[in-house]
């Protein structure tokens, strides 16, 4: 026993000069710059190619990957330069080139590159009528979620009283939440400092949708379907009822021959006439449809004194079931 413990430190004494001797992440890399400042540009990227094998550090591997996008797009090799700046931007996502030291074109690449990485933005605050801009853009109301760019971002939440703002890092395929609280204390009193403003839509560009809120005459079109078919289905039960009583009379033995005509031109014209309702029926219902695509073009959006028809014609339907768009498996019905 105490021969294997001798053993094991021997062991541990010759192994500890090789250990000291490794050296670290962070030592190649300050070594890997003074042979690129010296212009020895293969020998600085196996230093940093074994500098990035040799740690997890996440702040370190960008700026290792980084100097290698440098010194590939160097080397004239602009497609190792954007995986490289790419692998950088991974890492840590805050990564800068200074256009004051390096050339413009070495600057779009790790732009480009930044551009091809997106992470998730979720933006959120307590009250639902906050505004939300991104870097200086108008984005919309809360809640905001979107894919942007990886790197540092500027969103500012604009409630009506006061604006709060938050710096932000994205990193990617993650997703960076922000959630701003409104403050009482802070919004009572004083101006606010009021967002950008988008710029104005075109309402004449605006495309057709077609599952758009039905007009009056596809609302007057539905009612008589619907009439045309219950009718047809009125006079159809009826004759079936007296059919019945046709049976009826027939297994009782009865010889009332003035009954049994009689019956039998009411079930002849009950039937006929449920016939003609369901055709009616048909034609209204596939005049309503062909009228709920047309009805706005048929209208416009506005009419000669400049008032807008949906408008005004939304209260007078606000009572009326509106059948909205099928979504999944679920069939929105409003009233």
């Amino acid at each position: 026993m105490r021969s294997l413990i001798t053993f094991t430190l021997a062991l541990l004494l010759c192994a500890a000069p090789a250990l000291a001797a490794e050296p670290t992440a962070a030592a190649l890399y300050d070594k890997a710059e003074q042979r690129f400042n010296e212009a020895d540009f293969e020998e600085a990227a196996a230093l940093l190619s074994k500098a990035a094998r040799s740690t997890r550090d996440a702040k370190l591997l960008g700026k290792v990957h980084l100097k290698l996008g440098i010194i590939h797009a160097v080397m004239g090799d602009e497609k190792k330069a954007s995986a490289a700046f790419e692998e950088a931007l991974k890492k840590e996502p805050t990564v800068e080139l200074d256009p004051r030291q390096v050339k413009p074109e070495v600057v779009a690449l790790l732009e480009q590159a930044r551009g091809r990485l997106e992470g998730i933005l979720s933006v959120l605050a307590s009250r639902r009528d906050a505004r939300v801009v991104v870097d200086g853009k108008p984005v919309g109301e809360v809640p905001y979620l979107s894919m942007v760019p990886v790197g540092k971002h500027v969103v500012e939440v604009h409630f009506p009283t006061y604006s709060r703002t938050k710096k932000v890092v994205v990193y990617h395929r993650v997703k960076t939440e922000v959630f701003v609280r409104f403050l009482k204390h802070l919004g009572q009193g004083g101006s606010a400092k009021q967002p950008p403003e988008p710029p104005p839509r075109e309402e004449a560009s605006a495309p057709y949708d077609p599952l758009h809120m039905p007009g009056v005459l596809t609302w007057v079109g539905l009612g008589l379907t619907v009439g045309a078919l219950g009718t047809g289905v009125g006079f159809s039960v009826t004759a079936h009822q007296q059919y019945g009583e046709f049976q009826d009379l027939l297994a009782s033995g009865v010889r009332d021959d003035a009954r049994r005509q009689q019956l039998v031109d009411d079930i002849q014209s009950n039937s006929d006439t449920a016939n003609i309702m369901y055709g009616v029926g048909g034609g209204l219902a596939a005049v309503t449809v062909a009228l709920y695509f047309l009805e706005p073009l048929i209208w416009g959006d506005e009419g000669e004194d400049g008032a807008d028809r949906k408008q005004a014609t939304a209260p007078r339907l606000r009572l009326a079931p509106l059948l909205g768009a099928v979504q999944g498996a679920q069939l929105r019905l409003n009233f």
